[in-house]
């Protein structure tokens, strides 16, 4: 037995625990432009790339303690890529084996910069556009998760002056953001992460509203 030991398992647990399900609506919201039908391939893949990047790092990385797996810029950088393509008449069935591919490429480029050392100019790069940049991705989640939060549809591209909302999708938005800012502390629940808490109780929530609640619907 080892303290060390368990206390890595421990809090693998609660990383996975926490950044899975985090992780995977990271998919949801990227493959949004697709429509509904590609709703369970991005939340498959984003929670594959997550699992297959932390083993990938476990066996390759050169240092410790970096976060892996799906980030919210590259969240909007796929929604956009697939809003650009269905604009330009891409089928749909070929979007997924592009967005392959152009990833693909976009990591042998990044290999390269970092073998060439092209890295060290970031530390030159000013910290109000790194600001800008990071503010900017947060914002477009925000933006593109409110048609999916009021339940007004699974798309990107909702017109926000057409949004027929649903009372029981707020309802869960709002259970779901009240438990992240205030989780239960009773007993054993304040050993359970905020987020791991609203989703868990936000789903059981759902679930009644769609059985019991007259306008579930």
């Amino acid at each position: 037995y080892s303290p060390k030991l368990f206390s890595d398992l421990r809090a693998g647990l609660r990383g996975a625990l926490i950044g899975v399900p985090q992780e995977i609506n990271y998919g949801l919201l990227a493959f949004a432009p697709l429509g509904l039908s590609f709703a369970g391939v991005g939340l498959l893949m984003s929670f594959f790339a997550s699992a297959l990047g932390a083993l990938l790092y476990a066996i390759l990385g050169a240092s410790k303690g970096h976060v892996v797996g799906p980030r919210p810029s590259l969240v909007v950088l796929v929604a956009g890529f697939f809003s650009a393509l269905i604009l330009g008449g891409t089928p749909v069935t070929q979007l997924p084996g592009a967005l392959f591919l152009t990833i693909l490429l976009a990591g042998l480029v990044l290999s390269l910069s970092a073998r060439l050392g092209f890295g060290d100019l970031f530390k030159y790069m000013p910290l109000p556009v790194l600001t800008g940049f990071t503010v900017g991705v947060a914002a477009t989640l925000v933006v593109s998760a409110v048609p999916i939060a009021l339940g007004a549809g699974f798309s990107m591209g909702v017109k926000y002056g057409s949004l027929l909302f649903r009372p029981s999708s707020l309802i869960v938005t709002g259970l779901t953001v009240l438990i992240c800012i205030r989780p239960f502390t009773w007993r054993f629940l304040r050993f359970i992460p905020a987020v791991l808490q609203a989703l868990v109780f936000a789903t059981a929530v759902h679930w009644m509203l769609v059985y019991f609640a007259p306008f579930s619907d």
